[in-house]
């Protein structure tokens, strides 16, 4: 009988690593991808057709090409969670950067008054994406 409650514990133990992995790793590739659409034009015309694409097929859809991609141990469960989230969040995130107001300090650089303004939303809205239930 304890055996089982072992076991137990220990796949939840092992879910609770796969999905903390997914979400951690998210942010570090959605955030530049995500500051870098709603910033520039030509990426977002180039990146988010194809982005938004893909953000409707289901994360199982993948599981082909990600078990010859990554083979089939964790990593491969962890890239499910990450590819079923990563779209939905680059889009989400690109489409607020574009509404943050640039800083109006007239004599920084463009490229200034942009980091100055998105970065720190960038950062709230991947805690927000992260935490929302929506």
């Amino acid at each position: 009988m304890m055996e089982g409650k072992v076991d137990f514990a220990k796949g939840i133990d092992i879910s609770i690593y796969r999905v903390t992995m997914g979400f951690v790793l998210l942010p570090v590739i959605a955030l530049p991808l995500a500051l870098m659409i709603g910033t520039f034009r030509p990426v977002q015309a180039l990146l988010e057709p194809f982005a938004d694409f893909i953000r409707y097929m289901p994360a199982v859809a993948f599981l082909p090409l990600v078990m010859l991609w990554v083979e089939i141990d964790e990593s491969s469960k962890i890239a499910i969670i990450f590819i079923g989230t990563f779209f939905q969040m680059v889009l989400r995130m690109a489409e607020d950067m574009r509404r943050v107001p640039l800083v109006q300090n007239k004599r920084a650089s463009v490229r200034r008054r942009k980091a100055c303004s998105m970065v720190p939303t960038a950062v709230r809205l991947t805690k927000w994406c992260c935490c929302s239930k929506s």
